[in-house]
């Protein structure tokens, strides 16, 4: 690839907030699937100059590159493992994402009545919990950010957050308490991507994991090739966005 071509792409997106992540896959230009995501973004780029458009037209081109296959044979159960507040600031309808002590306060009162209600949790009950009592939008993650999974058995020895945190490599973003979502492999290949009603639904288009690639790790800075964290547990990623697949659920403290 023409180091013309890089320049182009990390000159454009200099100002904006993929800058870092253009920069991390352009260091890793020899791994193929960087060199042809690059490739990709270049050629969907050369007619814009817009912050805004570009940042679209890089989630559409990350979207192609991340949670593209179903290699992955983790052999038990997933575990998705993030910090409560920064999970109900992104994902519940009841909070916005802003770092204020205002909003954060409301999170920590939130939290407290949350906990008290996970004891009556069960199979029957938790969409409803999902949706009601933590309000969320339905959506696992953002269009064009990876979902990272372990698996039950690479983190059996965690017992508070500050293990799982050591364990995932969750860095300084995610503090505690933490949700801890439990996903079992049935919805491998059953379970559509997007939920039901989210305007990008395609019920033919279900959950696949995969061991992840260099492109997979542009937003993940303890990424490590080898597909372990820097705590040392391995990692897939999946192209799951769906609360639906969510099995159990408890908080992390």
């Amino acid at each position: 690839m023409a180091d013309a071509i890089i320049a182009e792409v990390q000159g454009k997106f200099a100002g904006t907030g993929q800058g870092v992540v253009i920069e991390r896959v352009a260091a890793a230009i020899d791994d193929p699937t960087a060199r042809e995501f690059l490739a990709a973004l270049a050629e969907s780029i050369q007619d814009t100059e817009d912050n805004m458009e570009l940042g679209r037209r890089f989630a559409d081109a990350a979207e192609r590159y991340i949670c593209q296959g179903s290699d992955g044979s983790p052999g038990s159960n997933l575990v998705h493992v993030v910090g409560a507040m920064a999970f109900l600031s992104n994902y519940s309808r009841k909070f916005i994402d802003v770092e204020t002590y205002t909003v954060r306060s409301l999170i920590s009162m939130e939290l407290r009545k949350i906990t008290a209600i996970l004891d009556t949790l069960s199979t029957e009950n938790l969409p409803a919990f999902l949706d009601d009592v933590l309000n969320l939008n339905g959506r696992l993650r953002r269009r064009g950010y990876p979902l990272w999974f372990s698996t039950t058995r690479d983190v059996n020895e965690c017992s508070t957050f500050a293990d799982y945190a050591r364990r995932l490599a969750l860095g300084d973003a995610h503090s505690g308490p933490g949700f801890r979502f439990d996903i079992g492999l049935g919805h491998l290949g059953s379970t559509p991507n997007v939920r039901a009603g989210e305007p990008d639904h395609d019920p033919c288009k279900a959950m696949t994991i995969h061991d992840p690639t260099a492109v997979d790790g542009m937003y993940y800075e303890t990424f490590i090739p080898g597909v372990l964290t820097a705590g040392g547990a391995r990692q897939y990623v999946s192209s799951l966005d769906n609360t639906d697949s969510i099995d159990r659920m408890e908080i992390i403290e």
